[in-house]
């Protein structure tokens, strides 16, 4: 079986392709993150901050800029060793190929350590999104998830699509 992404590319999604990338391109012109590394260091907290309270953390943003500058702080010690490992996990990204499977498993261990039993590895158990008991959304089971990040892997190789769209 051979993976086909979950859409099809249309003008829409070109044309915010294409915004996004403006939008960059301007970014990068006036203020080159590399020569800015204040603008990169709030950037990286930002991001880091924004992703965890997606997934539930608690921590408000001036807490996880504490943490980052190595201060200690007062909160979960979840909330705190999420925000230490998705440091780690960052400083990991300069290294990792973005079509490894391989890598994505180093930088799930990396986020995940102490946190969760399977760090680094495939889910062993059925996961779904849930509105309190009702199942709103099943996951692949887990079963299957190593052979369809396989056909996922195999074709980010070999499409032409702008990876902004993948």
């Amino acid at each position: 079986m051979s993976y086909e992404p979950p859409f099809k590319r249309n003008d829409e999604i070109d044309l915010l392709c294409m915004e996004i990338a403006e939008l960059v391109g301007m970014i990068s012109l006036q203020v080159p993150l590399a020569k800015s590394p204040t603008l990169h260091r709030e950037l990286r907290i930002k991001t880091i901050h924004s992703s965890l309270l997606i997934e539930g953390n608690k921590l408000d943003e001036k807490t996880v800029t504490a943490i980052l500058d190595g201060r200690r702080v007062l909160g979960g010690s979840n909330d705190i060793l999420e925000v230490e490992n998705a440091k780690r996990a960052y400083d990991l990204i300069p290294d990792l190929d973005p079509y490894s499977i391989d890598d994505l498993l180093k930088a799930h261990r990396v986020m995940m350590d102490g946190l969760v039993l399977e760090a680094g590895l495939f889910r062993s158990r059925n996961a779904g999104v849930f509105d309190r008991d009702v199942l709103i959304r099943a996951g692949t089971p887990a079963a299957y998830v190593p052979e369809v990040m396989a056909d996922i892997f195999g074709w980010l190789g070999t499409t032409s699509m702008h990876p902004l769209l993948t």
